[in-house]
């Protein structure tokens, strides 16, 4: 018995000096959050949240404009866009909970999240936390309760037949079926070609059930009421583009749309990129970056 517990206590001697070195080499550093993480430049924080199996490359091109003046942390999900899944949901929760930790443990202040999709409804979801060092919210074409677009009856709670039936779908496809599906909402999403086969390639290599879980979170709460309560000052960007398929979605009726999901949040700004589809940063950047430096360097207006 001596001997075994000699041996037991060397093994635990040992585990505890690797995890150590693990920690203090930071093999486990990126590993300790729900997403993956690249910085560049300097100045205040913005964090950047892709949408819907995007990975963080989405916001290269807006890096690359803003990495000049601010610090650029680009987050890809877990489950998107090549990275591993996390075990369980819920997953819109943990990728918030630790958002927020990523920021306390980096000791980051007056913190602008960008979010595109779910990630400008996630990033909502971490503005109603009213933590102090998040300073301002850009919204880029998301909204506090998408199900209402599609139902004017929808109700809050998780449809987990739903989300079943989401994955099932795709399981009865081969893959050449799903690679022209993933393309074609591509192209509805995007107007330039040279990104669409990135799209697809992101789908590729992102996690099914994640998708279609966290399609579904963002689908069963509604935020607007919520948004009452928001102090964080946010400016939502809004995507249009006019369409013989949907002669009735005119740029009016787009406004109407957003005006009335944000109509509580106290201080809002909408603004609609006309002649844009879903993926702003790809179809209209230029005047993306313009109304992000404004609402920058001035939250208020």
């Amino acid at each position: 018995m001596k001997n075994i517990l000699c041996k037991n206590s060397n093994a635990q001697r040992w585990t505890a000096l690797l995890v150590a070195l693990l920690f203090a080499t930071g093999v486990l550093g990126q590993n300790n959050y729900s997403f993956k993480v690249e910085k560049s430049g300097q100045g205040k924080p913005l964090i950047f949240i892709p949408g819907l199996i995007s990975g963080g490359d989405v916001w290269d091109g807006t890096v690359a404009h803003f990495s000049k003046n601010y610090e650029c942390h680009v987050l890809t999900l877990a489950g998107f866009a090549g990275q591993a899944p996390i075990e369980s949901p819920p997953y819109l929760e943990t990728y918030k909970e630790d958002i927020i930790r990523y920021i306390k443990s980096n000791s980051l202040t007056e913190v602008s999240l960008v979010g595109h999709s779910i990630g400008g409804y996630l990033s909502m979801m971490i503005g109603l936390e009213q933590d102090s060092a998040i300073q301002q919210l850009i919204i880029v074409d998301a909204l506090p309760f998408f199900s209402l677009t599609f139902n004017p009856n929808a109700k809050e709670g998780f449809d987990q037949a739903s989300a079943d039936q989401y994955i099932e779908n795709f399981k009865a496809y081969n893959q050449e079926q799903i690679d022209s599906y993933r393309r074609m909402t591509a192209k509805g999403m995007i107007t330039d070609s040279i990104y669409w086969d990135k799209v697809v390639q992101w789908a590729k290599s992102s996690d099914l059930k994640t998708e279609a879980y966290c399609s579904h979170e963002m689908m069963a709460t509604d935020l607007r009421d919520k948004l009452a309560n928001m102090k964080t000052p946010m400016l939502v960007l809004a995507a249009w583009q006019k369409t013989e398929m949907y002669p009735n979605y005119t740029l009016e009726y787009a406004q109407q749309i957003y005006n009335s999901q944000y109509e509580k949040a106290p201080n809002c700004q909408v603004v609609v990129a006309e002649d844009s589809k879903h993926f702003i940063m790809y179809d209209q950047p230029d005047w993306l970056y313009s109304q992000m430096e404004n609402f920058l360097l001035n939250p208020s207006k």
